[in-house]
């Protein structure tokens, strides 16, 4: 149990993302019984091989990196709202079949250096079609002064 949470964490670590309890538990490897989660998250808490800071857990004896985190979560959900806005816009377009958020806003962080990354799904055979007609509408929207919305 010990080793599932410590490789949990080191991998959120090397995107200094600390995590709450819940999340470490949604991302192990292997699921355990909560209860034996529980005893191996406090034994690894206080052989002090992990840090707690507020709800959120690291390898990390850094108190930033969750000050990092709650800020990197308020601007996420900021941008998130304008990537709902493209998304609705984009699903209209002839040929997309879905559109989804994609790099660190999927994550639910962002920094000042983020931007909105989407994943468009074309209907089959489409790709190209769908990728000039969004191509076209992006020069129009510099027509408009809007070219940085989408």
């Amino acid at each position: 149990m010990k080793e599932h949470i410590l490789e949990t964490l080191a991998y959120f670590d090397l995107f200094d993302y600390p995590l709450s309890r819940a999340e470490i538990y949604l991302f192990l490897k292997k699921k355990h019984d909560f209860d034996v989660f529980e005893d191996g998250l406090r034994s690894l808490l206080d052989a002090g091989v992990i840090f707690q800071f507020d709800r959120f857990y690291t390898l990390k004896n850094d108190h930033y990196l969750v000050v990092r985190r709650n800020e990197g979560n308020k601007k996420a959900g900021e941008l998130i709202k304008i990537a709902e806005r493209v998304g609705e816009l984009l699903i209209r377009f002839p040929y997309v079949r879905g559109v989804a958020i994609s790099g660190s806003l999927s994550k639910n962080y962002a920094d000042e250096g983020s931007d909105v990354d989407l994943f468009i799904i074309t209907a089959r055979n489409k790709l190209w079609i769908a990728r000039t007609i969004m191509h076209c509408f992006k020069k129009l929207t510099f027509l408009v002064n809007k070219e940085h919305l989408f």
